[in-house]
Protein backbone atom coordinates (compact mmCIF):
# COMPACT_ATOMS: atom_id res chain seq x y z
CA UNK A 1 0.00 0.00 0.00
CA UNK A 2 1.23 3.48 -0.86
CA UNK A 3 2.22 5.90 1.88
CA UNK A 4 2.37 9.68 1.99
CA UNK A 5 5.96 10.86 1.54
CA UNK A 6 5.39 14.63 1.57
CA UNK A 7 2.90 17.39 0.91
CA UNK A 8 3.01 20.46 -1.26
CA UNK A 9 1.15 23.31 -2.82
CA UNK A 10 0.71 24.28 -6.46
CA UNK A 11 0.75 28.09 -6.51
CA UNK A 12 -1.08 30.02 -9.22
CA UNK A 13 -2.02 33.66 -9.72
CA UNK A 14 -5.59 34.39 -8.69
CA UNK A 15 -7.44 35.80 -11.68
CA UNK A 16 -9.97 37.82 -9.69
CA UNK A 17 -10.26 40.72 -9.22
CA UNK A 18 -9.64 41.59 -12.83
CA UNK A 19 -6.19 43.15 -13.37
CA UNK A 20 -7.58 46.57 -14.30
CA UNK A 21 -9.57 46.65 -11.05
CA UNK A 22 -6.81 45.28 -8.84
CA UNK A 23 -4.40 47.23 -6.69
CA UNK A 24 -1.01 46.72 -8.41
CA UNK A 25 0.68 46.62 -4.99
CA UNK A 26 -1.32 43.58 -3.88
CA UNK A 27 -0.52 40.03 -5.01
CA UNK A 28 -3.27 37.41 -4.73
CA UNK A 29 -2.33 33.76 -5.16
CA UNK A 30 -4.17 30.45 -5.00
CA UNK A 31 -2.70 27.35 -3.38
CA UNK A 32 -3.87 23.85 -4.32
CA UNK A 33 -2.59 21.32 -1.78
CA UNK A 34 -1.39 17.86 -2.75
CA UNK A 35 0.20 14.79 -1.19
CA UNK A 36 3.08 12.99 -2.87
CA UNK A 37 3.05 9.24 -2.37
CA UNK A 38 6.10 7.05 -1.98
CA UNK A 39 5.21 5.36 -5.28
CA UNK A 40 5.61 8.64 -7.16
CA UNK A 41 1.93 9.50 -7.61
CA UNK A 42 0.31 12.72 -6.41
CA UNK A 43 -3.15 13.14 -4.89
CA UNK A 44 -4.63 16.65 -5.18
CA UNK A 45 -7.20 18.53 -3.13
CA UNK A 46 -10.36 18.36 -5.29
CA UNK A 47 -11.16 22.05 -4.75
CA UNK A 48 -9.97 24.62 -7.26
CA UNK A 49 -8.26 26.42 -4.37
CA UNK A 50 -7.23 24.96 -1.00
CA UNK A 51 -6.16 28.32 0.33
CA UNK A 52 -5.91 31.88 -0.92
CA UNK A 53 -3.07 34.12 0.06
CA UNK A 54 -2.72 37.84 -0.46
CA UNK A 55 0.10 40.19 0.45
CA UNK A 56 1.64 43.53 -0.34
CA UNK A 57 4.08 43.14 -3.23
CA UNK A 58 6.94 44.63 -1.18
CA UNK A 59 6.45 42.36 1.85
CA UNK A 60 7.44 39.09 0.14
CA UNK A 61 10.69 39.46 -1.79
CA UNK A 62 11.29 35.95 -3.18
CA UNK A 63 9.92 32.41 -3.42
CA UNK A 64 11.59 31.37 -0.15
CA UNK A 65 9.71 34.12 1.70
CA UNK A 66 6.51 33.11 -0.09
CA UNK A 67 6.95 29.54 1.13
CA UNK A 68 7.58 30.75 4.69
CA UNK A 69 4.49 32.99 4.52
CA UNK A 70 2.36 30.09 3.28
CA UNK A 71 3.66 27.58 5.82
CA UNK A 72 2.87 29.94 8.70
CA UNK A 73 -0.78 29.79 7.64
CA UNK A 74 -0.79 26.02 7.20
CA UNK A 75 1.22 25.10 10.29
CA UNK A 76 0.55 27.90 12.78
CA UNK A 77 -0.08 26.08 16.05
CA UNK A 78 -1.85 29.00 17.73
CA UNK A 79 -4.73 28.89 15.25
CA UNK A 80 -7.78 26.88 16.32
CA UNK A 81 -7.59 23.21 15.35
CA UNK A 82 -10.74 23.56 13.21
CA UNK A 83 -9.06 26.30 11.16
CA UNK A 84 -5.88 24.26 10.61
CA UNK A 85 -7.85 21.14 9.73
CA UNK A 86 -10.10 22.92 7.21
CA UNK A 87 -7.19 23.29 4.79
CA UNK A 88 -6.41 19.56 4.82
CA UNK A 89 -9.82 17.83 5.11
CA UNK A 90 -10.66 17.68 1.37
CA UNK A 91 -7.21 16.27 0.58
CA UNK A 92 -7.65 13.69 3.34
CA UNK A 93 -10.97 12.64 1.78
CA UNK A 94 -9.22 12.15 -1.59
CA UNK A 95 -6.51 10.06 0.07
CA UNK A 96 -9.20 7.87 1.66
CA UNK A 97 -10.38 6.96 -1.86
CA UNK A 98 -6.99 5.23 -2.25
CA UNK A 99 -7.29 3.65 1.20
CA UNK A 100 -4.60 5.95 2.56
CA UNK A 101 -5.49 7.11 6.06
CA UNK A 102 -3.97 10.14 7.72
CA UNK A 103 -4.92 13.24 9.69
CA UNK A 104 -4.28 16.99 9.41
CA UNK A 105 -1.58 17.01 12.07
CA UNK A 106 0.44 14.35 10.26
CA UNK A 107 0.11 16.12 6.91
CA UNK A 108 1.22 19.38 8.54
CA UNK A 109 4.35 17.69 9.90
CA UNK A 110 5.56 16.21 6.58
CA UNK A 111 8.09 17.90 4.28
CA UNK A 112 6.39 20.54 2.11
CA UNK A 113 7.23 21.44 -1.49
CA UNK A 114 6.10 24.74 -2.97
CA UNK A 115 5.43 24.43 -6.72
CA UNK A 116 4.88 27.87 -8.24
CA UNK A 117 3.75 28.12 -11.86
CA UNK A 118 5.88 30.26 -14.20
CA UNK A 119 3.62 33.33 -13.80
CA UNK A 120 4.22 33.25 -10.03
CA UNK A 121 7.97 32.84 -10.48
CA UNK A 122 7.88 35.79 -12.90
CA UNK A 123 6.31 37.99 -10.23
CA UNK A 124 9.45 37.67 -8.15
CA UNK A 125 11.87 37.98 -11.06
CA UNK A 126 10.26 41.29 -12.07
CA UNK A 127 10.70 42.55 -8.48
CA UNK A 128 14.43 41.92 -8.45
Amino acid sequence: MARIASTGGLVTVTSLPLPDEADPNIVNLSIKLFALLDVGAAVFDPRAQSQGIGFDRGSVKDLAQLEDHLLVGLRHDELPAEHRQAHWQPLLAELEKYEIHSDPETLRSLPFELVPVQAVRDLFVSQG
